[in-house]
Parts: structure tokens; sequence; C-alpha cells
């Protein structure tokens, strides 16, 4: 319930709440060059506010204009191997009740000196998470969930254009990746928790 399909004058997408006032994360491509975002919910739209981006990272806060119905806390216990969840709203699912879900595994982490590899764009402390579960257009901003938090937040699958304009990774299908909660934490002073 601390999902939230999202949309725009632009597209749609999912965001999720980080605490019980309202604060919401997602992509920033999911808000990029918006004039207008809103919760896009079947009972109507809610108004949502974008309070700070990171077009760096692909991050953006949010704050939306009613409470939530619940929050995910940010975690930084993660590991290769972990079961992970993708939540949001990929497709005709945007108004469609609860949040769909998918499932897969963490299958790596890749720090800033292995981006750096492959972009020399890639911003400083900048960390992205890599799963096989199922993402799809939609999915993007929402969040990707092990038994102790949010791990991450959905940016791009592997067959999707974004992936190389913001990470510059060149394309393989079926490969999902996300921005690491460690990141977001770090670029809006966002408390994050447990260590590993």
């Amino acid at each position: 319930q601390a999902t939230v399909p999202i949309a725009t004058d632009k597209g749609y997408g999912t965001a999720f709440a980080i605490d019980d006032k309202g604060t919401l994360l997602t992509a920033y491509h999911v808000i990029e060059g918006a004039d207008r975002v809103f919760a896009n919910y079947a009972s109507g739209e809610v108004p949502i506010e974008v309070v700070q981006v990171s077009p760096e990272t692909d991050l953006a806060l949010l704050r939306i204009g009613s409470l939530t119905n619940g929050h995910i806390a940010l975690t930084s216990q993660y590991a290769i191997g972990d079961d992970l969840y993708v939540f949001g709203y990929p497709g005709n699912a945007l108004t469609a009740g609860q949040a769909s879900l998918s499932r897969g595994v963490l299958s790596r982490v890749i720090d800033g000196d292995d981006l750096a590899l492959n972009s020399r764009s890639a911003p400083a402390g900048l960390e992205m998470i890599q799963t096989d579960a199922a993402m799809n257009p939609g999915n993007s901003g929402g969040p990707l969930v092990n038994e102790c938090g949010v791990v991450g937040i959905v940016s791009s699958q592997s067959d999707m254009n974004q992936l190389d304009d913001y990470i510059g990774i060149a394309s393989e299908r079926g490969i999902g990746f996300a921005v690491s909660s460690k990141t977001a934490a770090q670029e809006f002073n966002i408390q994050i928790h447990g260590q590993y």
C-alpha cells in the first residue's frame, strides 16, 4: 500500500512512500520535463509536488498531497542471492487496484568504479542493483524490496533506451537495474536502516 501510481503530462510510472508524512521516491526519468505530476488512483487524481531531483542518479524526491497507507524504509542490508520483489504499476495496471508484484534475485551490486569503466559520466557514489525480476514500462520509480526493506529504486531494464542514456551500459535483454537505496539515502539525506 506504500506504492503510488504516478502520472504526468508526459507519461506514467511508480513511486513509493518512505515515511508517514507523504514523502515519496521515484525515478527522475518518470517526472522529467513534466508540467504536472499526480497520483493516478482509480478514485481520482491527487497532486504531487517535486521536492528535489538528481538527474545524474535518476532519482526524484516528491511529496504527495494526501497521506499514503503505509511506507517502506530504505535498507543497506542486501547481498548477492537475496530474494527481491518489484512492486509497481506496469502498463494498463496503472489504475487497476493494488500494485503488481514480480520476483527475482539480487544478481549483482555494481559500484561507482565498475560503472566508471562503462561510462565516464557515471556520477561519484552511484551504486546500481542488478536483478532478474521482471520490470516493464510503468515499474520505473517503484521499490525493489528484500526482507529488510527497499534495496533500490527501479530505473531501467536492459532492453530499454533509458539504460544507455542514464548509466552508459550497452543493451542486453532481460536484466533489470535499480539505483541502490544507499545512493538514494546519500543523495537526499534520507535515513537508511541497518549495516551489512
